[in-house]
């Protein structure tokens, strides 16, 4: 434990994220958009069905083994419970492939392999489909993005500056659009995604991102000083981007076409100190 916690970051590690002590063997470099073909040269279209949209945390869940492990392995997306255990039995067990069968899906992930990909089909309970008339008027992706927004705009949320979803989403089109794998905050609760240069498997997170919405006011010294120390504890820098919504002149046609149009502000904080 000592001798991991002198160890000297090379430049490389100081940008891109702390190299693993013992990283998973054989974990090839791949691209990180699940954009693959059929047999017959057709793009391939994933599966997801959408759980409860009634609920706070807004999933989707895939099933398929064969499409859990291509969305894993090409980017890293979604989270398999048990995923450790599952990872070490594979290692114990020689010649054999064991696969997840659950996937979760988390909802900038769902909308971008929809929307940003094109390569995911969302099953949406009918139940949930029905306007309040009854009708079924609007378009599945519309009724997807409405049921992704609610309680976006909970006056609650609002006080306290936490992003809704078109801003968290802008940010994360943003940063997987730029190369990164951009993974939920499950452990460092309170910022919203990290930044990952390679697989978590073969590096640590180089960055933790906080996103606030350029019209919040909830966000204070304090509430941003302590995500720090969290954050730097273990060994990450945190980056507050500051997310701006284009005019209304901007935002004809359907609210995801709008989000290439959001402007990211980003605002690096750091212990390290360079000398000139």
């Amino acid at each position: 434990y000592k001798d991991r916690a002198k160890r000297v970051l090379t430049e490389e590690e100081r940008l891109l994220g702390r190299t693993k002590i013992c990283p998973e063997r054989d974990v090839p470099r791949r691209p990180i958009y699940p954009l693959v073909y059929t047999c017959g040269g057709e793009p391939y279209v994933f599966t997801a069905t959408l759980v409860d949209p009634r609920s706070q945390s807004k999933v989707a869940t895939i099933t398929s083994p064969d499409e859990i492990d291509i969305v894993q392995k090409m980017g890293c997306y979604g989270y398999v419970p048990g995923q450790e255990q599952l990872r070490s039995a594979a290692a114990n067990v020689t010649g054999t492939d064991l696969k997840a069968s659950l996937l979760y899906l988390f909802d900038t992930e769902i909308f971008f392999l929809l929307h940003g990909l094109g390569c995911l089909q969302v099953r949406i309970p009918r139940s949930f489909l029905q306007n309040e008339d009854g009708s079924e008027t609007k378009s599945a992706t519309r009724q997807l993005w409405n049921m992704l927004c609610s309680r976006s705009g909970d006056a609650d949320q609002r006080s306290h500056g936490l992003p809704d979803f078109p801003s968290r989403y802008a940010a994360y089109f943003y940063y997987r659009s730029n190369g990164w794998i951009v993974r939920p905050s499950l452990a460092l609760g309170g910022v919203d995604f990290l930044l990952y240069a390679e697989p978590p498997q073969l590096r640590h997170a180089a960055y933790a991102v906080l996103v606030v919405p350029a019209s919040s006011t909830g966000r204070t010294v304090r509430d941003i000083t302590a995500h720090f120390r969290v954050v730097s504890s273990v060994a990450k820098k945190l980056i507050i981007a500051r997310v701006s919504a284009p005019s209304d002149r901007d935002l004809s046609g359907e609210p995801w076409e709008a989000i290439k149009n959001y402007a990211i502000e980003e605002t690096l904080i750091s212990r390290e100190v360079d000398f000139c």
